[in-house]
């Protein structure tokens, strides 16, 4: 399928047959506690493997100057969006964690610090939730990454 993203929502497009547009979210707007003013230009977009997340990640004007990361995370399950994080770039994996049975979703995402975090979705329990916070480093201060890859196969993120 397509993804179709309009300054105020977001479809997917079969392409097989007759398939017409269908909503999947409606996108988040400025509002008074935005960390961001203004529009925001998408630079990614990503839908877990299992179909049951949705990310929608782009860059605005931040409102204490500079830019500012703008990340939109959808449950289709729950049909709801999360308010908005100041992350800039953002992918979803799926790996077996150590001790299961089972492969878990995982969102992977880059926060003011600069920080890596790694949360796991649907977890069994809020008990053993995967979570991990890794401080990253780059030769020029206020450089930030625009993008995460996972290889879910090596259970890598680059």
């Amino acid at each position: 399928s397509i993804a179709i993203i309009t300054p105020t929502r977001v479809y997917h497009w079969g392409i097989e047959g007759q398939a017409q547009p269908t909503l999947k979210f409606e996108r988040s707007s400025e509002k008074p506690e935005s960390h961001w003013s203004g529009p925001v230009q998408i630079i990614n977009y990503h839908q877990s493997v299992d179909k049951q997340w949705l990310i929608l990640g782009g860059l605005a004007k931040g409102k204490q100057g500079g830019i500012a990361g703008v990340l939109q995370v959808h449950s289709c399950k729950m049909n709801a969006s999360q308010p908005t994080m100041p992350s800039h770039a953002a992918c979803f994996a799926r790996i077996t964690l150590d001790g299961r049975s089972a492969p878990s979703n995982l969102i992977c995402f880059t926060t003011n610090g600069p920080v890596l975090q790694i949360l796991e979705l649907d977890p069994p329990s809020k008990d053993v939730a995967f979570k991990k916070k890794v401080p990253l480093q780059f030769k020029q201060a206020g450089d930030f990454p625009v993008s995460i890859h996972c290889d879910n196969t090596n259970g890598t993120l680059f």
